[in-house]
C-alpha cells in the first residue's frame, strides 16, 4: 500500500490544500492514545537505557531535548527555505513553474520546505504515543514524497533539461553538507544580492539602536 502511494503523483486537491492535509495528520495522530497509552519517548527510553548502561529517566530526558532539538532546527530550515521563496509560491494553490530556486539552500536540497515538515513530525511524535508517532512520521513522509513528485514532475516538463541538470547536482530530501556546482543565473544571483543587502541592513540598524537609538541617524547610517 505504501509504496503504490509513494509512486503516485499527488492530485490537484491534495497539492492545494496541502497545509490543511499536514494538520489534519498531526490532528490524527495525537488521540491514538486511545489505542496506545504509553508516550514514544518513554516506551524507547525504557528500551534504550538499560541496553546503554543509562538510566531510564535520564535517557528519556536527552531523548525529549533531541526532539526539542529537531523542533527547533524544523523552524529554522522552513524560515530559511521560505526565505528563498516568495509567498505566492510557498502558499501558491498550484504548482510554479516559471522560475527554477536553485541558491541558498536550495543548493544542498531541492525539497527543503517537505524535509523540515519531516523533522517536525519526528519531533512532534516524541508527544505522541508509539502508534501515533508511527502514523505521524509514516503519513508525512509519503504525503510529502507524493507532493514532491508532482511538484518535480510540472518543473521537469516546464524546465527540461536545466532541472534535470539541476535534480542530479542536488539530492531531493537529503542535505548535502557541501554546496553544488551549479553556477547563479542572472535572476538567482540578483536575489542573492538582495539577500546579503538586507542582512546588512539589518545589521547596521541594530548596531545604531545599541550604540544611541536615533531613527534619523538609522536611517541615514543605513544609505551611508
Amino acid at each position: 500500500m505504501v509504496v503504490v502511494l509513494l509512486s503516485m503523483k499527488a492530485t490537484d486537491w491534495e497539492f492545494t490544500n496541502r497545509a490543511l492535509v499536514f494538520g489534519l495528520i498531526f490532528a490524527g495522530s495525537f488521540p491514538l492514545y486511545s489505542l496506545d497509552r504509553q508516550n514514544s519517548v518513554a516506551a524507547l527510553a525504557s528500551w534504550l537505557g538499560p541496553r546503554i548502561g543509562a538510566d531510564p529517566d535520564h535517557t528519556a530526558r536527552f531523548l525529549f531535548a533531541f526532539a526539542a532539538l529537531l523542533l527547533v532546527m524544523a523552524a529554522l530550515l522552513r524560515t530559511w527555505a521560505s526565505a528563498y521563496l516568495e509567498a505566492g509560491v510557498v502558499y501558491a494553490s498550484t504548482v510554479k513553474t516559471e522560475d527554477l530556486v536553485a541558491d541558498g539552500p536550495y543548493r544542498h536540497t531541492r525539497n527543503l520546505l517537505y524535509l523540515a515538515n519531516i523533522l517536525l513530525a519526528i519531533g512532534m511524535g516524541a508527544l505522541m504515543s508509539r502508534i501515533g508517532f508511527v502514523v505521524a512520521v509514516l503519513l508525512m513522509v509519503v504525503f510529502s514524497y507524493r507532493l514532491i513528485l508532482r511538484e518535480e514532475t510540472e518543473l521537469r516538463s516546464n524546465q527540461g533539461e536545466r532541472y534535470e541538470r539541476y535534480a542530479t547536482a542536488v539530492p531531493s530530501l537529503a542535505f548535502a553538507l557541501t554546496k553544488n556546482s551549479l553556477r547563479r543565473t542572472p535572476a538567482e544571483l540578483e536575489r542573492w544580492i538582495q539577500s546579503r543587502i538586507m542582512v546588512l541592513g539589518i545589521r547596521r540598524i541594530q548596531r545604531c539602536v545599541r550604540d544611541n537609538f536615533e531613527p534619523e541617524s538609522v536611517l541615514r547610517d543605513i544609505w551611508s
